[in-house]
């Protein structure tokens, strides 16, 4: 009940932020001059997205940790995240507890303003909140239960964590460069230990489109 509770608390902290976007967004249109965004920024993780392209190639290969970040502009400063993530462990990644998780995290990213007033969407420091929702395959092999098992017993469970970040932005002409450390943690634990997790991402954005902000 109580990881119920935690859940549905995330979800409505990230609905409100997502309230408090569209109202800054209103606001903009009277306090600054019109600018223009893009209609969407595609971020690509290039270090994990390596790695698990040279696993292809291996003759032992570690499996592939593949991630996807869409960024969807709400107002001059905020911005909707959502995070689409793939696991795919082979061999001795992670003692082989979880050889499949799919899902996405969903956040609000909030740039900071170095002069003061409003933040430049794509370039300086910012903040963010996510919640993340997975579906994932979990093994309870020999070494984990502490009991012999001629065959190791295979479940399909949930994961679902909350993670804050904060991050620094650069923004060019036809790309963006980010990096973010985020910490935060797993409310279903399913794994016992630490629930507390950390999470490192350099990205390269790709824009897409335009609009007109007033």
């Amino acid at each position: 009940m109580n990881k119920t509770k935690l859940v549905l608390t995330a979800i409505l902290l990230l609905g409100l932020a997502t309230m408090q976007a569209k109202s800054d967004a209103a606001q903009d249109t009277n306090t600054v001059n019109s600018v223009e965004l893009p209609a969407l920024l595609i971020h690509f993780h290039p270090i994990t997205t390596i790695f698990s392209m040279s696993t292809v190639f291996s003759e032992e290969s570690s499996g592939a940790f593949l991630y996807l970040t869409l960024e969807k502009p709400l107002s001059q400063s905020t911005s909707l995240i959502i995070r689409p993530n793939f696991w795919r462990v082979d061999n001795l990644v992670l003692d082989d507890n979880i050889p499949l998780r799919i899902g996405s995290d969903f956040g609000i990213r909030y740039y900071l303003s170095e002069k003061g007033g409003y933040g430049e969407l794509g370039d300086g420091y910012y903040l963010q909140g996510s919640f993340g929702a997975f579906l994932f395959r979990h093994v309870e092999n020999t070494w984990m239960s502490g009991e012999y098992r001629p065959k190791p017993e295979t479940k399909n469970e949930f994961w679902f964590d909350v993670m804050f970040y904060v991050g620094r932005s650069w923004k060019f002409a036809k790309v963006n460069l980010s990096y973010d450390v985020g910490l935060g943690f797993n409310s279903t634990n399913n794994l016992g230990g630490v629930a507390y997790i950390g999470d490192i991402n350099f990205c390269i954005g790709i824009p897409i489109g335009s609009k007109k902000q007033k």
